[in-house]
């Protein structure tokens, strides 16, 4: 993915801070088949999980793993995640890191991570074997209780219900843990976590729903230009807002004299709504 902004807005929006997504269309929030959907509303089952916390939901299109996580406000990025099946059942907290998307790991294997306030490197950077391998994979920062000066450590979750492992680039991490693995959750915070994927995911958990939830006059293009520069009118004085690059892939919703409205996909999981110029597309005129 190469959409560009400020280094500050990058930053914001990318990774660190993800925006709030449609929690009301949880399919619209998959893209190369992990899916992500932002709780907004917080229901009485995302209060009871995880309090004032903010509460994100993942999994992978047709799986049955799904990871619920309260997302830590502070400096230190020790999100709680509850890894679970789609019943809540067989579920194991994790009590360190942040989730990150594959797809951003394999796009971007030299770092840097986009951080509050500034990015920064891998510790070590990904494996693309074991990101590939991995149902879920969390971003560690070392040293944790520091603002400057960190690093964030690939962290790789395989989930089989009763068989959950967390690897690093150096070995496996023991199951007894603490640093990592917390308490087993109880049976309250299970029903909770199966509140929460019956309400926003159930409508994502088959493949190609990501793809059938759009209108059938949309259609998948591909940026020719070097540069297409986003604008929120299709006008030449409108305001420019960032840039895609030649490759990415775009979903044209509508046509308006030399200008295409396009939606893209960050690597955090969030769509943008903006106009291009057709010529910068494949196929284009």
């Amino acid at each position: 993915m190469a959409y560009k902004l400020s280094a500050l807005t990058l930053g914001v929006c990318l990774l660190a801070c993800e925006m709030v997504g449609a929690a009301e269309l949880p399919a619209s929030a998959c893209a190369n088949n992990e899916c992500v959907v932002f709780v907004n509303d917080k229901p009485p089952a995302a209060e009871a999980l995880c309090g004032d916390a903010a509460v994100t939901l993942r999994w992978n299109v047709g799986g049955n793993a799904f990871l619920t996580t309260c997302e830590d406000a502070g400096t230190e990025e020790q999100d709680t995640n509850f890894l679970s099946d789609a019943e809540g059942n067989q579920a194991r907290k994790l009590v360190y890191g942040r989730p990150v998307l594959k797809q951003f790991l394999l796009q971007h294997p030299s770092g840097p991570v986009p951080d509050k306030f500034a990015s920064r490197p891998y510790c070590t950077p990904p494996s693309s074997r074991q990101v590939s391998e991995s149902t879920f994979v969390l971003l560690e920062k070392r040293p944790a209780n520091t603002e400057n000066g960190y690093c964030f450590e690939p962290t790789y979750v395989h989930y089989d219900k009763e068989h959950i492992t967390v690897d690093t680039a150096k070995g496996r991490i023991a199951a007894s843990d603490q640093d990592y693995f917390g308490a087993l959750p109880t049976e309250q915070q299970q029903s909770n976590l199966a509140a929460l994927i019956h309400q926003y995911a159930s409508t994502s958990r088959e493949p190609n729903n990501a793809d059938t939830a759009h209108s059938s006059h949309e259609s998948t293009r591909h940026v020719a230009a070097e540069r297409a520069y986003l604008y929120g009118m299709p006008k030449d004085d409108g305001k420019k807002m960032g840039y895609l690059i030649s490759g990415d892939t775009v979903v044209v919703l509508d046509a308006v004299g030399d200008w295409s409205q396009i939606r893209y996909r960050q690597a955090n999981g969030n769509e943008i709504v903006r106009w291009v110029r057709s010529a910068d597309l494949v196929g284009g005129s």
